[in-house]
């Protein structure tokens, strides 16, 4: 039940954009000729306007007012404008934006302060160092020159060192966290940057001569529970505004505080990240009366992953951006005064569509137009060997800047203010403390759950984090594989190439120049400690020959759509350029369809089933994608939404039998009040007596826990009333078990799959039934439910309540090397009644994952309501799709949530669809 504990809650993902917020900017008007940008620029740190900045396109410049903003007109037309913004005693930042011919753009954009300077000598070799930080320059004697005259700098020269912390806040990052490889714009991933700037008596920038270099140390700074121990190093270049790779940088441990360490032949911004291997998420935005809302900036931040994207809307209230594949993204749109709700987007392994439309409304705090701060990832617990290290993170959205506090067991931690922690070298006596973080803004406070350190006294063998993935590139292109791992140091790393040990290979990261030989090699890595052997996965390198025709690395997919919306394909290939691209439909050439991407308006009930495909040449060749095939949902928007809500309502019964679990972690172990619930209480028996001490284990066997919360606030929800199971656990793997619960008024508020607002109350019995396996490194977990006849769940606002009947809900999900393969939901029989209809599903939908490279799906749910089938649900590459039939869900079902937005299109990440179990189901 290990992994059937983790399955508990309802998968979660989340909203964060951290340079909007709502704040002011300067009011639009109408240019005079050409086109105009308009805008504002602020200290990062501060949120104040920056007056006296210079903002210049091409030869254009302008400096900013006393209130930050500024002005340029007459503007050239550009589909990628570059805005340069330079302030004195700040880092430079260049942001990207079209520019229409009598239309005005509008930015706001942030600069970072730079740490105080300190004087050198220019003639003494000097490492730079940061008070409270890892983050370290060291200079060679006699190395600077000026950097536009190239001309020897001796004596006394200005040196600043600023660490800019991505994890904390993504958006002091400049260059929105973007990089150009073979024409393509591509997201990055960051573990950490810093700013080094060198100024002569003049105020002139300085740099390294030619042939010289510098070595540097960047903190540590990631949401990602992973960072791998080598990564590429990015330079910002500040003339095109994308972040450009140079050289790679290797993680170390100095004092407790985690930095990377790499060598550099010049000077600007320097980032420790690689590229994301991204999807494409579509969704729209809505006003408050359900009108589509144009010209809306929307963003999206990672949740385990330090990265940031953003998108405008077009005049149908439409978007679409990059995410990171395989992840945990938080989504919102704002405009100068509205905001949408936070939507936690779990990003599978293909394109997707956002559920609903995100609606604009009031901010959720008192300050106009700012966001309270929300815990999107609160710190895990960790466990480390005696005199080991352990890093504690914690995401956190809101209206930037964000103050942070860590604190050990209640007490505050002297400068521990970043959103990471590092502890270490760890004590016997640390075993069990308790770790917190309190988040403040303008806007208010949040305080994390606890997160426990557990000490071990003996030593811990390997176990992969990161498996090496696939790689497709050209030939005498870079192959870059990276591992990352945990262990009891030092760990020793050996790459494979087919089984065989690759001489020299012993690094986490393992770079070779790609040949035509390499083509279909399998490449490996065995890691080892004193303790024990891991060895990873392999992944294959594909090779593109000079003088072959195009390899599609990703296709494009099925799309699920309603009448009237638009749907976009996409495809990614490689091979000697220039490559061009040639759309079909049914096997017809579509005109003027001649790009990377092809977006369908419109779409009418006559496109459904058509086929899609793109074929992509170069001088050597052509290659044909598979079809896509674009699925056209008969019932209208509204009617499609309904039948996905009353899809996924089981699940939130789920959550209230297994509520009980949540006193525990995964592992059974009892957890401390406080990480239960932020706010409000929680009260939990074992056997009618005491629970165990925190920090226990729950016995095996059969035993009845119950618990009973008031106003209990739990990672963004909050639970009140009473829940109890009668569990049988036998398996001390905890993989095979069930649990009999009965509910007594158990309200949840929160939100629903969908990320809209919901407040229920449940009531009655169920069954879960839970086991799983575990061979090698493929997981395999199934959990049935069972409620019983007259469980019910009610929303609290319309008290329309649907009652169980008979039959029941399974899953099942099966991972390989910590990556999901496969997923699927059983409906048998099961039956409810709502507002005096009976309804039944019956059937399945599942999803293959194919590594990076996509999703199948196969089977279908039939929704009949009181015998007549309203609605079908089937699983596609796209995700679910759904076809109404015979005016679909009845109107006496009544709304399905509260505050439902009008949904724009049918389809749904086959991710988002189901409940994954975990010790806490909150």
């Amino acid at each position: 039940m290990k992994r059937c504990l983790s399955w508990l809650a309802l998968a979660a993902s989340a909203a964060f954009f951290a340079a909007c917020g709502g704040d002011d900017a300067p009011p639009t008007q109408e240019p005079s000729g050409g086109g105009r940008i308009t805008g504002q620029v602020v200290q990062t740190d501060t949120d104040e306007p920056l007056p006296n900045a210079s903002v210049s396109v091409g030869d254009r410049s302008v400096r900013t007012g006393p209130d930050g903003q500024f002005v340029l007109d007459g503007l050239p037309a550009s589909a990628t404008a570059s805005v340069k913004v330079e302030a004195a005693g700040h880092g430079a930042n260049v942001a990207r934006v079209a520019v229409s011919q009598g239309d005005t753009a509008e930015l706001r954009v942030r600069l970072v302060k730079l740490a105080p300077a300190r004087a050198i000598d220019a003639s003494v070799a000097t490492t730079l160092t940061l008070a409270g930080s890892p983050a370290q320059v060291m200079l060679p004697a006699g190395a600077l020159v000026d950097a536009e005259t190239g001309a020897p700098v001796s004596g006394t020269v200005s040196a600043s060192l600023t660490d800019i912390d991505p994890a904390s806040d993504p958006g002091r990052m400049p260059g929105a966290f973007t990089t150009e490889q073979s024409g393509e714009v591509r997201s990055i991933e960051s573990f950490g940057a810093v700013k080094v700037d060198l100024r002569d008596a003049n105020g002139r920038r300085l740099d390294l001569a030619p042939n010289q270099t510098a070595t540097v140390r960047i903190p540590l700074s990631t949401r990602s529970p992973n960072p791998p121990a080598t990564v590429p190093l990015f330079h910002f270049d500040e003339t095109t505004g994308f972040w450009t790779q140079e050289g790679s940088a290797t993680l170390k441990t100095g004092d407790g505080e985690p930095y990377y360490e790499g060598t550099v032949s010049h000077f600007s911004y320097w980032n420790a990240d690689m590229v994301a291997d991204t999807v494409w998420l579509d969704g729209c935005v809505v006003d408050e009366a359900g009108k589509p809302a144009g010209r809306v900036q929307v963003s999206g931040s990672g949740v385990d992953y330090s990265g940031l994207t953003s998108a405008i809307t077009d005049a149908e209230g439409r978007f679409r951006m990059q995410v990171r594949r395989n992840s945990t993204t938080a989504v919102w749109a704002a405009t100068l005064d509205r905001v949408t709700t936070v939507h936690d987007v779990a990003v599978g392994a293909t394109d997707m569509t956002m559920p609903a439309c995100m609606k604009l409304g009031a901010a959720n705090a008192g300050t106009p137009g700012k966001l309270a701060p929300r815990l999107l990832q609160n710190p895990r617990n960790t466990t480390i060997e005696v005199d080991g290290y352990a890093f504690f993170t914690a995401v956190v959205e809101g209206t930037q800047p964000m103050q942070y506090q860590w604190r050990r067991n209640g007490q505050p931690i002297d400068g521990a203010v970043s959103s990471v922690l590092f502890v270490g070298p760890a004590l016997a006596t640390d075993d069990g403390a308790v770790f917190t973080v309190t988040a403040t803004n303008v806007a208010g406070t949040v305080t994390s759950t606890g997160a426990t350190l557990t000490v071990s006294t003996t030593p811990v063998a390997p176990a992969i984090l990161l498996q090496p993935r696939p790689l497709t590139v050209n030939a005498g292109a870079a192959a870059v594989f990276t591992v990352s791992a945990t262990g009891s140091n030092p760990l020793a790393y050996q790459w494979r190439r087919n089984g065989i040990d690759i001489a020299g290979a012993t690094q986490p990261l393992l770079s070779i120049t790609a040949s035509d030989a390499d083509n279909g090699a399998v490449y490996s890595v065995v890691v080892r400690n004193t303790a024990g052997t891991a060895t990873s996965g392999g992944a294959q390198l594909t090779v593109v020959s000079s003088t072959s025709p195009p390899v599609i690395v990703a296709g494009p997919v099925g799309r699920v759509a309603s009448v009237g919306d638009s749907v976009t394909f996409s495809v990614a290939a490689t091979g000697s350029g220039p490559l061009t691209y040639r759309w079909q439909r049914n096997g017809v050439d579509i005109a003027q369809a001649t790009g990377s991407t092809y977006t369908l308006n419109a779409i009418a009930a006559s496109d459904h089933l058509a086929a899609f495909r793109v074929v992509v040449s170069n001088a050597h060749g052509s290659t044909p994608s598979e079809a896509a095939v674009l699925t056209v949902n008969a019932g209208t928007s509204d009617q499609t939404e309904r039948v996905l809500r009353l899809f996924g309502e089981w699940s939130t019964g789920l959550m209230a039998v297994t509520a009980p679990l949540s006193v525990t972690d995964e592992d059974f172990i009892v957890l401390p009040a406080a990480e239960v619930c932020s706010t409000g209480s929680v009260t939990a028996t074992l056997d009618g007596g005491a629970l165990p001490a925190p920090g226990q284990t729950l016995p095996f066997g059969t035993h009845a826990l119950a618990a009973r919360f008031s106003t209990c606030g739990t990672d963004g929800a909050v639970f009140d009333g009473a829940s109890s199971v009668t569990y049988t656990m036998n398996d001390t793997a905890l993989r095979t078990g069930s649990a009999d619960a009965t509910v007594t008024d158990f309200v949840h508020q929160g939100t629903d799959p969908n990320g809209d607002a919901q407040s229920i109350r449940t009531n009655g019995q169920a069954r879960i039934e839970f086991d799983g396996s575990l061979v090698g490194t493929t997981e395999t977990t199934n959990m049935r439910f069972i409620p019983a006849s007259g469980f019910s769940f009610a929303q609290v606002d319309s008290g329309l309540a649907s009652t169980a009947v008979s039959g029941s809900v399974s899953t099942r999900f099966d991972e390989v090397g910590g990556m999901a393969t496969r997923m699927r939901q059983d409906f048998s029989a099961y039956t409810f009644t709502r507002g005096g209809v009976t309804y039944v599903f019956n059937g399945f939908v599942a999803f293959e994952f194919n590594g990076t490279t996509g999703a199948t799906g196969s089977g279908t749910v039939s929704i009949t309501a009181n015998g007549v089938e309203v609605a079908r649900i089937s699983g596609t590459q796209a995700g679910y799709g759904v076809e109404v039939l015979n005016g679909g869900i009845p109107a006496s079902a009544g709304p399905l949530s509260s505050g439902a937005t009008t949904r724009r299109t049918a389809t749904i990440a086959p991710m988002t669809g189901m409940p994954r179990m975990r010790a806490v189901a909150r």
